[in-house]
């Protein structure tokens, strides 16, 4: 894989914080952050009051330890809908001053509204911005996640989704339902059609477990899993 490194790091290891939900695409960015040797420092979690942000993953943001999981500090921000610009340059500004940072790292794969309110806060800040997911292809980029991480469908908001993609981790026969479905504009679920938590990646020193699993349903395409969390030593 080509380094993300720039030149004028050339001889110093780059310091980087990640926007982190524990969601495929944000431990994916995480992911090629440490495969492109940057010194990631820490990770930064803004966690919505409720499912309607436009910006940032909801479900299961409570409650798990990543801080614990992935041995790294975590800074954590709770945002409402109209602060959410606000909330995310004081999560920055905290993640830059504590710890030295020049980049943040982004899990945005195809939403042009993230992307730039991201971008717009970070070059206020004097951060840049890197997103490595950014407009690769849908299919190849859910398959490559799915390799290399454990990754659980935790919500489903979009027809053309059964939920039972929430019974177990995602693998190639879900996939390939997934890449079949005429009505689900996203395959890697960017914009809320499904949200993702990752059980499993090479970096954890814990893996998540699931216990006593539930399905709530509002809808015929409205599914939400309910779990007990719970961590075990790798």
């Amino acid at each position: 894989m080509k380094s993300l490194k720039t030149k004028s790091h050339r001889h110093s290891t780059p310091k980087a914080g990640v926007l982190f939900s524990g969601g495929k695409d944000s431990v994916y960015a995480f992911h090629l952050a440490k495969l492109s040797a940057f010194d990631v420092k820490c990770l930064i979690k803004l966690i919505p009051s409720s499912n309607e942000s436009m910006m940032f993953h909801y479900p299961f943001t409570k409650g798990i330890d990543f801080e614990k999981i992935l041995g790294l500090p975590l800074i954590e921000v709770l945002i409402n809908e109209d602060d959410e610009l606000d909330k995310l340059k004081e999560a920055l500004s905290k993640a830059k001053i504590q710890y030295d940072i020049n980049y943040v790292f982004t899990g945005a794969m195809d939403s042009e509204y993230q992307r730039m309110r991201f971008n717009f806060v970070c070059e206020e800040l004097g951060l840049k911005t890197i997103s490595p997911l950014w407009r690769k292809d849908q299919k190849k980029m859910i398959r490559e996640q799915v390799d290399v991480f454990s990754v659980q469908v935790v919500s489903i908001t979009a027809l053309g989704l059964n939920k039972e993609l929430l019974i177990k981790p995602l693998d190639e026969t879900a996939l390939n339902k997934i890449y079949q479905s005429k009505t689900v504009t996203n395959k890697a679920f960017e914009g809320g059609e499904a949200e993702t938590l990752v059980l499993d990646a090479p970096e954890f020193k814990y893996r998540v477990l699931l216990k006593d699993k539930t399905i709530s349903s509002e809808s015929e395409y409205q599914h939400y899993l309910k779990a007990k969390l719970k961590l075990m030593k790798k």
